[in-house]
């Protein structure tokens, strides 16, 4: 398999790949889509569920709250518990009771539609009962929900007509039906117990939801028990849905649940099967329709790669003679000479990436060499120009230290030499060509300790440092020059030479400048000062600050350096503007 496949050409290997993926993204992009959709459905259902059920909640708790404020009503209607607790000697008087209590029920479930009979049983045996709104309380003191009443004292009780009530109750009273909802009250006046029921019709659940074809709906107690069950459009109240019969339901269908007030539960749902039968059928035909459209994408394909295999040549054969031109003109290349392609790297493909890897080798050569000798001679140019300020600096300083004990032959001999020591140890700072501003301050000050005692009173230096500056790094020897230039090119012979030396940081630049009331220069002087070519010259002097100034430009880019503003007989300004570094790692990616 694999030597026929080292066999076929590039055309026929990328229309197998492209095949397989399209084939194989379209499966699964397929199978997600449909998925995805699925989903959607679920969670389009899920929340129109959630708002029919909400509203369905809303309307429900109304309803039962109507009705529980009618059965308070009742139960605080002093007529009508003196009339149930009286004693009836004759039978019309009874009889003047069932109609006052008809006429009362008639009003009743005309204010609330839901209700459809109401019923008191009674303890009074004088009141004979009339099997409808009269009934004898001893019918129903073996059921469940009569003691349930009893417990509750006073709080309303729910259940089916068909659970609550015995056999017997529905043989005599026709006007009662089972599959309806039932509320129980106890009545207690005067110490009579008496228990009022309140028949609701089974239509307070039928809503518009419910009569959809394609949902359900089923009601539970607060014990788990089934009240009732409508689904799919068929009337299914008589049916008994069993706790399993329920987990089935739910498995089935996409379903939600809310619970009323009064602790039942209503859970409506809606069939997965039919929600997804209209989408499965679009999905069919949208496997069809994309079937042809992969067909018709891989002809146009293998149109495009026969037209590109012979672009591909023909790169090929440029590649090779612009390989070839550079390997003649680079004997010391010959390390990279072409090799024989592999048997993988016998089509179209292969062949242009053997080519183009060997003219990358190429380049990749060049472009080292050339970065290589770059940084040669940056390297180089730096060491020139730090070792001209060595022996330039210490020429003037050994003059001094000449000149002073000359004529004083003392301490201050033994000062000047130790503040030579120490700026040389700075200057030097181990071989590191980078140090701390801190360091730059403390080796201009050992310079001007040897200054202040050649001078004697002829200089006053003062430092205006910012502390969050003193830890940025710069090249060495940058303060030094310019503050010597002052002192050399500006001092009055009979006159006190001002210094101020500012340091700060200014956002993200450190700016240094260097002030003094000495001679000045004119506009000529300054651009002498700041010629670079100075550096290269033979004079003995003024090469200082254009060294400066250059070694700026190299560690720090060309956006930074040195201004000078200065007037004659005025005195002098020098700006120095640096970044602000904090670690050598700045400096080498400069």
């Amino acid at each position: 398999m694999i030597k026929r496949w080292r066999k076929l050409n590039s055309i026929n290997r990328i229309m197998i790949a492209v095949t397989l993926t399209v084939l194989i993204s379209f499966g699964f992009c397929s199978a997600g889509f449909i998925v995805k959709i699925q989903r959607e459905l679920e969670k389009k259902t899920l929340y129109e569920l959630e708002l029919t059920t909400e509203q369905l909640k809303s309307n429900l708790d109304v309803d039962i709250q109507n009705i529980l404020s009618i059965s308070g009503w009742i139960l605080s209607n002093n007529q009508l518990c003196q009339e149930l607790t009286k004693t009836f000697e004759k039978p019309y008087d009874y009889w003047e009771f069932y109609d006052y209590f008809g006429e009362l029920s008639s009003g009743i479930m005309e204010m609330d539609s839901y209700i459809h009979l109401i019923t008191v049983f009674t303890s009074n045996e004088t009141l004979k009962p009339d099997k409808k709104h009269v009934r004898d309380i001893n019918e129903i003191k073996d059921t469940e929900i009569y003691r349930e009443v009893l417990e509750r004292k006073g709080s309303a009780v729910f259940g089916m007509m068909r659970d609550a009530m015995p056999e017997d109750y529905f043989k005599y009273n026709l006007a009662s039906d089972g599959d309806n909802l039932c509320m129980l009250r106890l009545m207690d006046y005067q110490g009579t117990q008496q228990i009022l029921m309140l028949e609701i019709k089974r239509m307070l659940f039928v809503n518009e939801f419910c009569r959809q074809s394609d949902k359900g709906m089923f009601v539970t107690d607060a014990s788990g028990g089934v009240l009732m069950y409508y689904n799919r459009g068929k009337n299914q109240w008589n049916g008994n849905l069993t706790k399993d019969a329920m987990e089935e339901l739910k498995k089935d269908n996409i379903y939600i649940e809310q619970v009323l007030d009064n602790q039942w539960t209503v859970t409506l749902f809606q069939g997965k099967n039919e929600l997804f039968a209209s989408v499965n059928h679009s999905v069919r035909e949208l496997i069809v329709s994309g079937c042809l459209i992969v067909l018709l994408m891989l002809g146009i394909i293998l149109l495009v790669l026969q037209k590109t295999s012979t672009r591909l040549k023909e790169l090929n054969c440029v590649i090779q003679k612009a390989y070839l031109v550079s390997k003649n003109r680079a004997e010391e290349c010959a390390v990279l000479q072409s090799q024989t392609p592999s048997e993988e790297e016998q089509d179209e493909v292969g062949m242009v990436l053997h080519s183009f890897q060997n003219l990358m080798n190429r380049v990749d050569y060049l472009m080292k060499e050339i970065y290589e000798k770059e940084i040669e001679n940056k390297t180089m140019e730096l060491n020139l120009l730090h070792s001209q300020i060595k022996p330039h600096f210490l020429y003037n300083t050994l003059s001094s230290i000449a000149s002073l004990a000359r004529k004083y032959q003392d301490k201050q001999l033994v000062d000047m030499i130790t503040s030579l020591s120490e700026l040389y140890r700075t200057s030097l700072s181990r071989g590191k060509d980078i140090i701390t501003i801190e360091k730059e301050i403390e080796m201009t000050k050992n310079y001007l300790v040897i200054m202040e005692n050649r001078f004697e009173d002829m200089i006053h230096v003062e430092f205006k440092t910012d502390p969050e500056a003193l830890q940025g790094l710069i090249p060495k020897i940058l303060l030094q020059p310019f503050v010597e230039n002052s002192i050399n090119h500006a001092i009055r012979p009979d006159q006190i030479l001002n210094i101020i030396i500012d340091i700060r940081k200014v956002h993200e630049n450190v700016l240094f400048q260097i002030y003094d009331d000495g001679l000045g220069m004119d506009d000529d002087k300054v651009a002498e000062l700041l010629d670079t070519e100075t550096i290269h010259s033979e004079k003995e002097n003024g090469y200082g600050i254009p060294n400066v100034a250059q070694r700026i430009k190299i560690f720090m880019g060309e956006q930074y350096g040195v201004e000078i503003l200065s007037k004659k007989n005025v005195g002098t300004n020098v700006k120095i503007t640096v970044p602000y570094w904090t670690e050598e790692c700045d400096f080498k990616r400069s």
